[in-house]
């Protein structure tokens, strides 16, 4: 089993989405900023690098905190560990992705989510995580 690191960002009452570029695994679909932990790095140091590549979004290790870990595991070989991480931002960013990863991106209220099409599987319990329902 593998681990992703991956963040909630939430600013004014709402959370960032990524839309994974087509080609890509999960392609075309709406996710969190997230990515694989790197040999020798720590969880939160993987989701900060992660937040920064994927958004252009520099924060700090006290700006980040652990929200809680879901293993993906739908009878496939691939199953693998999401730790998840959260930051709460007091001003709206300039989000600059990375188009090779990501086509776009949005600022939703976390009640919302659900009417997006295409959600990364499992949304809800990763949502669960934040104590968002």
């Amino acid at each position: 089993m593998f681990s992703i690191a991956g963040c909630f960002v939430e600013c004014n009452g709402k959370i960032l989405l990524l839309k994974r570029a087509e080609g890509k695994a999960n392609g075309g679909m709406w996710a969190f900023p997230a990515g694989k932990i790197e040999n020798g790095e720590q969880p939160h140091e993987a989701a900060i690098r992660e937040l920064r590549e994927e958004t252009g979004i520099s924060v700090e290790k006290t700006d980040i905190e652990f929200a809680g870990s879901y293993i993906f595991n739908h009878g496939q070989i691939d199953e693998y560990m999401m730790i998840m991480h959260r930051v709460k931002l007091q001003s709206t960013p300039n989000i600059l992705i990375n188009c090779h990863d990501h086509s776009e991106f949005l600022w939703i209220i976390p009640t919302s989510i659900f009417v997006l099409p295409r959600l990364i599987s499992d949304t809800e319990e990763l949502l669960k995580l934040c104590g968002y329902s």
